[in-house]
């Protein structure tokens, strides 16, 4: 869901104890491209971009992730593939020149992506009382914004004019917790339970 009152501060706070940072520049005609490619050919250096970014949080969380949290953030819908999406199409016009530049920190309970473009950004607000309402908001697709907005499950928050999107992705098992998230619209709504 898409916040736009939330402090990144109170988002990098929900991660919990801190596993990991990084930063990629992510200049998508210079991506290395990986076999098995599942997305159309404009979009090949995302998903082998997405895979090596999954890999790389499966190891600083030291387990697989489950499907669901997988689901969450890349392919159809997945809220890291919509940003990035919208980084490189909207933002960047679908230029494989300019850098897209990714942000994470991993931690017990969850992960904190910043995604940024260069373009000249956009009217958040506007836009996402469009899309609320149900309309079409981008002459070309226009469903990544829609579909990190109506993700119950993670907290989207837009800066630097549209610029920049920082998504929190709560990480469904824990240790020996495990997060039960429910249909709110709200992750306060969370429960923890033992199992």
């Amino acid at each position: 869901m898409i916040v736009a009152d939330r402090p990144k501060r109170d988002l990098l706070a929900e991660i919990g104890e801190s596993l990991a940072e990084w930063r990629d520049v992510v200049v998508p005609e210079l991506v290395e491209l990986l076999p098995n490619n599942r997305y159309a050919p404009a979009y090949a250096w995302m998903f082998s971009y997405e895979r090596r970014l999954a890999y790389r949080i499966e190891e600083v969380i030291s387990r697989k992730l489950i499907r669901r949290e997988e689901c969450l953030m890349f392919g159809e819908n997945g809220v890291i593939s919509e940003a990035l999406s919208n980084a490189y199409a909207h933002g960047h016009g679908r230029s494989v020149e300019l850098p897209i530049i990714v942000t994470c920190r991993a931690g017990r309970c969850g992960l904190l992506f910043s995604v940024r473009d260069h373009g000249s950004g956009f009217n958040v607000d506007r836009t996402l009382l469009e899309v609320r309402r149900g309309g079409q908001y981008f002459r070309l697709a226009g469903n990544g914004l829609r579909s990190i907005d109506c993700c119950a499950d993670v907290v989207a928050v837009y800066s630097e004019g549209g610029r920049e999107v920082t998504l929190f992705v709560p990480l469904l098992t824990t240790g020996k917790h495990k997060r039960v998230l429910t249909n709110s619209r709200s992750p306060a709504d969370e429960e923890v339970q033992d199992v």
